[in-house]
């Protein structure tokens, strides 16, 4: 069963923000400037962990992951102009 992830990252250079951009965008949508939703396999986490890794300075730069169980998914709303992937489920919106 695939995993939903939020991943969002700080990174100050812009030529790696563009690379990572680049990459999360292959495993999912984008919802923010440096926020995205990803739909990954349990086997392929690893995977992409290490790619993020490559990519980061990990003296400066940070990637958080927050992973989103099913009834987790079911409260996900926005606010403003924010939006969320077609195939997220919203309970609520202003």
């Amino acid at each position: 069963m695939a995993l939903t992830l939020v991943i969002s990252y700080d990174v100050s250079d812009d030529r790696t923000r563009t690379k990572i951009s680049n990459l999360l965008r292959t495993w999912g949508d984008r919802v923010q400037k440096s926020v995205y939703v990803c739909t990954v396999d349990p086997h392929d986490l690893p995977v992409l962990r290490r790619r993020l890794l490559h990519l980061i300075d990990p003296d400066t730069d940070s990637v958080c992951f927050f992973r989103q169980c099913r009834s987790c998914r079911g409260t996900a709303g926005t606010l403003g102009q924010a939006s969320l992937p077609a195939d997220q489920p919203v309970c609520w919106t202003a």
